[in-house]
């Protein structure tokens, strides 16, 4: 199977587990009572079937450990003002740059969306 195949296999999954993982963490960056319930309810979903379940765990568990690296980066980095348009781009390039060295070898996907609620917090 070629790249692209595979990514066009994960790429679902992927997607999930950042919205799972987005829905077990608070504002404060604190993890619900009920991850390892979610975290079942998530393996079992369409698009972890064709995949390793070990595959879709690891990616379960780097997508909060991502979602809550992103909660602490807003906190401690952005106020709670949205930032002018050239100081955005700052923050979201020492987000990315921040999650890669923390996460190497983590799919891009995942990175990209964290800069994404980043984004969209700040549009709130």
């Amino acid at each position: 199977m070629n790249n692209t195949a595979a990514l066009d296999k994960r790429s679902p999954m992927l997607r999930a587990a950042w919205g799972a993982a987005r829905k077990l963490i608070d504002r404060k960056g604190t993890l619900s009572a009920e991850t390892s319930s979610r975290k079942g309810a998530f393996l079992r979903r369409k698009c972890c079937r064709d995949l390793a379940t070990e595959d879709c765990s690891n990616v379960f568990d780097t997508a909060v450990a991502i979602a809550q690296a992103t909660i602490r980066f807003q906190r401690s980095h952005c106020g709670q003002l949205a930032p002018q348009t050239a100081r955005r781009y700052e923050l979201l390039s020492s987000l990315a740059h921040e999650l890669e060295a923390g996460f190497p070898g983590c799919d891009d996907i995942l990175i990209r969306s964290a800069c994404a609620q980043l984004e969209l917090e700040w549009d709130r």
